[in-house]
């Protein structure tokens, strides 16, 4: 394919073609999950839809995090989820797991507020009563994911009738996740497993919460901002398991040049941090537990502390009962508490005053609360701004649901004093403001549409990361503290005469994270190695806070080259998940996807087969009062509901949906054979209707030859395309071959079969009928015709699946067309891309036209394969795991 001239009108026409694509293709949704110990809120935004919560399936705004998972019926698993986990971890402890997060910090704190779980090495275990199996914190995350997932396709996805069963879905695109800033690369690492467990390919990043938290803020108080004049202020966020406090600074920027829609510029900057890891809600609620234990103790000696502390059912109720006591004496001075049955039946009867409560916590924790939002007043020095102190702060914004509890409060008015109090403000939802600033963010990540206001993030580190060249004592610092992240530095390394390879290791904090080895045996420009040769590494943090190298270039006789046979040792300290490991939980988590969407199949057909029965009980006091119908046709259909409705109440646990439906047929053929009794007592069943039954039957068969005409020439209209385009084979051969459905290949093998039944067996039997006619009983006759009725409905069925057959296999034929014009059509593509690239040209905001190019091709290249394995996914034999290569590479 030849490329015309590229002159001015080219460029012109280029331009229009590029614009036009890109916004094709911005059309990404974008999910924004705060994953909170306590509670998931989530937010979605997108250019068709307005920024909105994803709700729980009991409608709520946010959602318990956990999951439920237990043996169920012979090796099967139940999951549970939401809101529900509260009443289910009281009656299955072993198998209830809430806040996930926790094993990410702090392991001690999630087993005292799941006490029955059974953890092991990081591992979930869930024992059966036959069999044990394991799940890694990770794929449990994954799972609880995977139903925020499912919840927003619900909602907001293209198909809300639809089950999602994985994290690929229906109609969002990408995925924003909030993260504390005091996360390691190990936290970080086990995160970004999470995600690829969940099968979201378009990961953005992770974004700080407390940032996220200031951009809801600004977003809602922009108007507010003078022009060109900073503004600081404080986000403290204390949650249920870890309090952050996040000194701010904003910037309204009256010069930026602001995109069509956006009504103002504004830069957000983090310029001091402290937080505590171990210092949340959960916190409090387990001495409010403990107070109410001692208690329970004080009136009933005969148990010992260390048999309550043993039984987890015991243990779950009362951290119930004290969270919500917590939450009680927030409002109120005292509450009075009954819980029946705590143990061995003993009813406890109870009363906490919010003075007990306050006495209780006050010594413990007062100064855990005040030091983080002391320690990021004082960190503004290593941000490099020795010019913010408590008097230029504008607000301290509160958020967190643990901040309503009143001794935090006034703890932070105490430490604030009489002049600064009066900073402290509940301007932002304290729920929701993550999520709302989450993906606001995403927007700027994603930067395929645009939001009214223009949030520029200047995000820093509160590490520092060096490394450590050759096995050597020295840190080299690369980011220390305060420095921006999302960002690159270039580092030049000395290398000595016939140097073979080059090791370096990667710290934060001085504990090793990574190593890499470089090997120069392949380099083609560089023949020797001399004092003169170096290494220039290009290090980066990137949009998730993870430390790393992404460039290297030999230096040698004033030429650059691309270092390529790189071996990097990809295993921290705490390694994440190997590539064969993550496909693994994929796989686990893909099937009990599947099986969950088979159980909720098969719930709603027991429920319609139920209301069947049901339904033929009425229709039989209907038949027993027509004397016409045989006894023996009422006293078949009435056994076969008795015996079905006993299955159903004692028998059904674990079924299968073929179970199922082969009752509901049965059922339904006999109230069938009834109603069409009846209908023949009012026709004479004389020779012509048996005549018109030959008559009809042979016409059908006739119809199929022109059927197959119809068909070929269908498929005659494309061939000359086809042939064009030098595609393999003939059209006639691609459209008979297309790759069929298992459905398809059932209906297409019952065809053929029914086809051969008419013309060898029925015709046969209708026209030995026709023969001896006068001889043949009433009910010799109405079986015939009975059976004819059934074969009449199954050749309407057959009908349609033939129409449906050609259509399928029609489309196939042209998608195959289609896709070889997409081929040449990137061919044609790429050659422009790189005239493009010679050019150098670019957008009015200054962004290069070749990536903006580059990203629309890469998306429209994953939408036509998301089509063909959408179209390929359940042909039969189609597995998509054989269709990719696993490469692992060696550890060092």
């Amino acid at each position: 394919m030849k490329i015309a001239p590229f002159g001015l009108k080219s460029k012109i026409t280029l331009v229009f073609t590029l614009l036009f694509c890109f916004f094709q293709v911005c059309s990404s949704t974008i999910l924004a999950i705060d994953y909170g110990t306590g509670f998931s809120k989530n937010s979605i935004i997108g250019p068709r839809t307005p920024l909105d919560v994803v709700l729980s399936q009991d409608s709520k705004r946010k959602d318990v995090s956990g999951i439920m998972i237990r043996p169920h019926v012979k090796d099967d698993i139940e999951r549970g989820y939401g809101s529900n986990l509260l009443n289910f971890q009281l009656r299955f402890p072993h198998y209830v797991n809430i806040g996930l997060k926790r094993l990410l910090t702090d392991v001690s704190t999630y087993q005292s507020i799941n006490p029955g779980v059974i953890i092991e090495d990081e591992d979930i275990i869930i024992k059966g009563k036959d069999f044990e199996v394991k799940y890694t914190f990770q794929e449990l995350m994954a799972m609880d994911f995977n139903h925020i997932i499912h919840n927003a396709n619900q909602q907001f996805g293209a198909d809300k009738n639809k089950v999602a069963i994985s994290g690929v879905n229906l109609g969002i695109d990408d995925l924003v996740l909030s993260v504390p800033r005091y996360f390691n690369q190990s936290q970080r690492m086990k995160l970004n497993d999470i995600v690829e467990i969940s099968d979201f390919k378009q990961n953005l990043g992770f974004v700080d919460d407390n940032l996220a938290t200031g951009i809801s803020y600004i977003a809602k108080n922009h108007v507010k901002l003078e022009n060109d004049t900073e503004d600081h202020f404080i986000v403290y966020d204390l949650g249920q398991g870890s309090l952050k406090v996040s000194l701010l600074t904003t910037l309204k920027n009256s010069s930026a040049i602001l995109n069509k829609d956006e009504i103002v510029a504004l830069n957000l900057e983090l310029n001091g941090y402290g937080f505590n890891d171990h210092l949340g809600g959960d916190v409090f609620t387990l001495e409010l537990r403990d107070l109410m234990m001692n208690k329970f103790l004080d009136k009933n000696t005969k148990y010992k502390k260390s048999t309550l502390l043993n039984n987890a059912k015991f243990l779950n109720k009362l951290t119930q009962s004290a969270e919500k006591c917590k939450l009680v004496l927030s409002a109120n001075n005292e509450y009075k508490i009954f819980i029946e049955s705590l143990i061995d039946d003993v009813d406890f009867k109870t009363s906490i005053t919010r003075q007990e409560f306050e006495n209780l916590i006050m010594s413990k924790y007062t100064e855990a609360l005040i030091k983080p939002l002391d320690d990021a007043l004082k960190s503004t020095t290593l941000f490099n701004r020795t010019d913010i102190s408590l008097q230029n702060i504008s607000s301290i914004i509160l958020t967190g649901g643990s901040t309503r509890v009143p001794f935090v409060q006034q703890a932070l008015v105490d430490y604030l004093g009489d002049d600064y109090y009066t900073l402290l403000s509940k301007s932002v939802n304290s729920d929701e403001s993550v999520s709302s600033g989450l993906a606001i963010r995403g927007v700027k990540l994603e930067n395929t549409f645009k939001f009214k206001q223009n949030i520029n993030i200047i995000d820093k580190a509160i590490n520092n990361y060096t490394v450590v060249e050759n096995q050597s004592d020295f840190n080299l610092p690369i980011f220390a503290f305060g420095d921006v992240i999302n960002d690159n530095k270039k580092v030049n390394f000395s290398l000595s005469e016939g140097q073979q390879n080059f090791s370096i290791s990667l710290h934060e904090n001085d504990q090793a994270l990574k190593n890499y080895k470089i090997m120069f045996g392949n380099l083609k420009k560089c023949k020797t190695i001399d004092s003169n040769s170096s290494l220039e590494l290009s290090f980066s943090i990137n949009k998730s806070g993870i430390f790393s190298i992404n460039k290297a270039h030999m230096i040698c006789n004033q030429t650059s080259e691309r270092v390529y046979d790189v071996e990097i040792d990809k295993y921290f300290i705490e390694p994440p998940m190997t590539g064969a490991e993550l496909k693994k939980s994929q796989r686990v988590i893909k099937q009990l996807n599947e099986k969950d969407q088979q159980k909720v199949i098969i719930a709603e057909a027991m429920n319609l087969f139920e209301s069947k029965l049901y339904e033929s009980r009425s229709l039989l006091e209907g038949y027993e009062s027509n004397t016409d119908i045989p006894k023996d046709l009422i006293e078949q259909l009435e056994a076969k509901i008795n015996e079905h409705l006993e299955w159903l109440d004692y028998e059904s646990d674990g079924c299968t949906l073929k179970e199922i439906e082969d009752k509901h047929m049965d059922i339904s053929d006999k109230i069938r054979h009834i109603n069409h009794y009846e209908l023949s007592l009012k026709t004479p069943l004389d020779l012509s209707e048996f005549n018109g039954m030959v008559e009809a039957l042979n016409s059908w068969l006739d119809d199929q030859d022109n059927v197959f005409e119809e068909q070929l020439n269908a498929v005659h209209e494309r061939s000359e395309k086809f042939a064009s385009l030098n595609i393999t084979g003939t059209a006639w051969e691609t459209f008979m071959n297309t790759p069929l459905t298992t459905r398809l290949i059932t209906q297409n093998s019952t065809y053929y079969k029914m086809k051969s039944e008419i013309r060898d067996e029925f015709l046969p039997k209708l026209l030995n009928l026709l023969k001896d006619f006068e001889n043949m009983d009433r009910i010799e006759k109405f079986n015939i015709k009975l059976e004819y009725m059934d074969l009449i409905e199954n050749l309407e069925e057959m009908n349609r699946f033939l129409s449906d057959l050609f259509k399928y296999r029609l489309r196939y034929l042209d998608t195959v067309i289609v896709k070889k014009e997409r081929q040449l059509l990137r061919e044609y593509e790429k050659a422009k891309m790189e005239k493009v690239k010679e050019l150098g040209l670019k957008d009015k905001n200054g962004n290069s036209v070749e990536d903006m190019m580059e990203k629309a091709h890469k998306r429209a290249e994953e939408r036509e394969r998301l089509e063909e394995e959408e179209f390929m996914k359940n042909t039969d034999g189609y597995d998509k795991e054989n269709t990719e290569e696993e490469i692992e590479l060696d550890e060092l």
